[in-house]
């Protein structure tokens, strides 16, 4: 379903099918995000909203791009192997862990 929520060509389709699929993402995510924000999981000035919308950019295109040729021209999450896509996978989250998570710095030092 992710294929098809993502790669429909018809624009009425796709943004009926797109508001679906991302109203249930933001009602997940959105939560976790909050939850793990008042544990001091996440920087305490981290930009929730830009996180959730990384996510819900993020999450369809690791789907689905090991499946479809030229979707991702930069990581080479296509014919990737188990291994080499969790790798890939352990990057992307280490980015978003050094721009939201709690022990990023700023300024040159580690957030409070």
């Amino acid at each position: 379903m992710t294929a098809e929520v993502n790669l429909e060509r018809e624009d009425a389709t796709i943004t009926a099918v797109r508001a679906a699929a991302n109203h249930h993402y933001v009602e997940v995510l959105k939560p976790l995000l909050v939850e793990a924000s008042e544990a001091g999981q996440l920087a305490r000035d981290a930009d929730l909203d830009a996180f959730l919308a990384l996510l819900i950019l993020l999450m369809p295109h690791l789907a689905i791009a090991g499946h479809y040729s030229g979707l991702d021209p930069v990581l080479g999450i296509h014919g990737a192997s188990g291994p080499e896509r969790r790798e890939i996978v352990a990057r992307l989250t280490a980015v978003l862990a050094a721009a939201f998570g709690a022990a990023r710095k700023t300024m040159g030092r580690a957030s409070p």
